[in-house]
């Protein structure tokens, strides 16, 4: 079974094999079937693969089921996952500093709503200096 393959797709497979195997005479007992069903698992199945190599009077109906219900179950938790990653990045904690600019809590210069407005209506100065400038002329 290659990794990321459906459990149930592989037993789909794996039965047609079995059947197959009937076809030209080498038919496979329920025992055989299931050390080679547990055997050709991909890793992420490892862990309740060894449970179920220890279960005493293991049967193959059972494996399959036990096996489609951990399939499902990672189905599950992966798309809550994928919700829970979704959920952080609109999960952005509120500010506790003043702004530089309008002197409120709660937001920084540059997401200053007061900032950007001013610099759309061009009445923020760009720089600042301490200079005059006078202009004589003479006649």
């Amino acid at each position: 079974m290659e990794s990321g393959t459906r459990f149930a797709v592989h037993v789909d497979q794996f039965k047609e094999i079995v059947l197959q195997m009937e076809t030209i005479g080498e038919p496979l007992d329920e025992t055989r079937q299931l050390v080679l069903l547990l055997g050709s698992l991909a890793d992420e199945y490892r862990m309740i693969s060894t449970v179920l190599e220890n279960t005493p009077n293991m049967t193959l109906a059972y494996a399959i089921q036990a096996l489609s219900g951990v399939d499902a179950s990672d189905e599950s938790s992966s798309a809550q996952q994928k919700a829970f990653v979704a959920k952080k990045s609109y999960d952005k904690r509120r500010f506790n500093g003043k702004c530089f600019y309008c002197k409120k809590t709660g937001h920084k210069e540059t997401e200053c709503h007061k900032k950007k407005a001013d610099e759309e209506r061009g009445q923020v100065a760009r720089e600042t200096s301490d200079y005059a400038f006078t202009a004589t002329t003479r006649t």
